[in-house]
């Protein structure tokens, strides 16, 4: 079970509750995270190694493991809707389904060399550690794949024949004016690919692959030929091997070709469901009257059959989204919002505005309350990971309602509607924060104007070349700080913060060496 070291503690503590491990491998300044399991922690230290065989004791013999393929090969936390991540239990007989279907189609082979770029807290990465072993092949791990200078070095000297990698990191590789490789075969997965982006990939690679799978059915169900335009999306292929698709309506009937229904998974790469969470997966693992003998995993997304046997990926039934591959319960973050005490409602979205992907929240405060988002983005940061903190947030003072009292959701503005008027709007030399004033003398000197405020972002100002700035931000304020963060922390407020916190996470780290 990956554990992520960037997780807030709360996270970490409750994923801990629910595995309650019997080993913990970690590293020693990462104990004071897990100081609870300290008895289980089994530490590796800075350049171990292990100790070299004595001659003749190499054994060509396979390791006699009693386990089966119904037993549980490794769990892995997603998103939960209640506040609560849950885990999924993959089996390593599903993952061995994956991991010999994948090795056939896009095909991988002992010649072939991957490069990994994925977190091991991402289930994607569960390909990238073990395809190039089941086949026989390589795998190359990038050390900072955030960090888009050192990924270009690594393609450029590793000459990888395979890499995975979701939508957003392969846009920033063509943003970033990466040429591409013939050489390379392209896996594309975590959320929906774009044709604009696809157009690009196939001028740049050999061979490109759109890639889709929830957790909940190992990695990935469905892998895709790219050679030409689709259309306005590009469609999701048929199912891998021993994986069943249906597209079913609300009686859980099939629907026609061309008509939008649910997307249901059956076949070998079913999760055994959720870890100590026997109703949610009673819940989303099911049997429904056309295909009763066969059990099924009840997806949430919402698709529609071409005539080609092809899927339209069409989005989500509910109200969770895939952002920059990661996927995300929007009621998680939510949750944590309705915890602080000065927020009276609030609501979550993933918004695309000029082409840009980013979770906005929309908050009331109760009466006579005074919050901005700054402060209130650190209290988030202690409930839910980076990856899941809003990018920016809007204040209201009353939420768009329909006829019948419910949330318009298509009534909220754009973040950029209101700010110019809200009391969050500060100017960096307001702020009391240095590394807000740092960053947007930045952005003033960059695209000479003196109007910028701490919410504003960075692709309404028109700040284009993200390149010019990151280089900017690198020598005055973070050697280390990937290209990356501009993308995810697209406001001056945002990234001072994602900035400062990498600063404090540096301290924590010497200081614990010292002692």
């Amino acid at each position: 079970m990956p554990l992520d070291p960037i997780y807030p503690r709360q996270r970490i503590a409750s994923i801990l509750e629910d595995v309650n491990p019997r080993v913990l491998v970690t590293e020693r300044d990462l104990i004071p995270l897990v100081s609870e399991y300290e008895r289980q922690c089994i530490v590796l230290e800075d350049g171990w190694t292990e100790p070299a065989p004595e001659a003749g004791s190499e054994s060509i013999e396979n390791y006699d493991a009693a386990a089966t393929a119904d037993d549980l090969a490794y769990v892995i936390f997603t998103s939960g809707s209640t506040g609560r991540p849950k885990g999924v239990e993959i089996s390593h007989g599903a993952l061995a389904n994956l991991l010999e279907s994948m090795r056939d189609t896009p095909g991988f082979t002992k010649d072939d060399r991957l490069l990994a770029v994925t977190t091991v807290s991402f289930d994607i990465a569960g390909l990238e550690m073990f395809l190039p072993i089941y086949a026989g092949g390589e795998v190359i791990i990038s050390l900072k794949p955030g960090d888009l200078p050192t990924l270009l070095e690594d393609m450029e000297k590793e000459k990888p024949t395979v890499m995975q990698a979701t939508p957003a990191l392969w846009q920033m590789l063509v943003s970033a004016g990466w040429e591409g490789d013939p050489g390379l075969t392209a896996l594309c997965g975590g959320e929906a690919l774009t044709q604009q982006l696809a157009d690009a990939l196939l001028s740049r690679v050999g061979a490109l692959w759109n890639m889709y799978g929830p957790t909940e059915t190992t990695i990935w169900s469905s892998a895709m030929h790219i050679e030409s335009a689709y259309g306005a999306s590009v469609p999701l292929g048929g199912p891998i091997r021993n994986t069943t698709f249906y597209v079913l309506d609300a009686r859980y009937e099939p629907v026609p070709i061309g008509v939008i229904g649910e997307l249901y998974i059956g076949g070998e790469g079913l999760a055994r469901g959720y870890l100590n969470r026997p109703e949610l997966t009673a819940e989303r693992f099911v049997t429904v009257p056309f295909v009763h003998e066969e059990r099924l995993y009840r997806t949430g997304d919402l698709v529609r059959r071409r005539r080609d046997g092809t899927l339209d990926f069409l989005g989500r039934a509910d109200f969770q989204v895939k952002l920059r591959g990661f996927r995300i319960e929007l009621g998680e973050i939510e949750h944590a919002l309705r915890q602080q005490p000065e927020i009276a409602e609030c609501v979550v979205l993933l918004r695309e505005d000029d082409g840009q992907k980013e979770l906005v929240a929309y908050v009331v405060l109760r009466p006579d309350e005074v919050l901005s988002y700054a402060p209130l983005r650190e209290r988030l940061r202690e409930r839910v990971p980076e990856y899941m903190l809003p990018a920016s947030a809007v204040f209201m003072d009353r939420f768009p309602r329909l006829p019948n009292g419910k949330l318009d959701r298509s009534k909220l503005p754009a973040p950029g509607e209101l700010e110019l008027g809200s009391q969050d709007l500060i100017r960096p030399n307001e702020s009391n924060n240095a590394t807000e004033a740092s960053i947007a003398a930045v952005f003033r000197e960059l695209l000479h104007t003196d109007g910028i405020g701490v919410n504003q972002r960075f692709f309404d100002l028109g700040a284009h070349s993200l390149m010019l700035a990151h280089d900017r931000l690198r020598r005055e304020l973070d050697p280390e700080l990937p290209l990356v963060s501009l993308f995810q922390y697209p406001s001056v407020v945002t990234l001072a913060a994602h900035i400062d916190q990498r600063r404090k996470r540096a301290g924590e780290m010497v200081h614990a060496g010292e002692r």
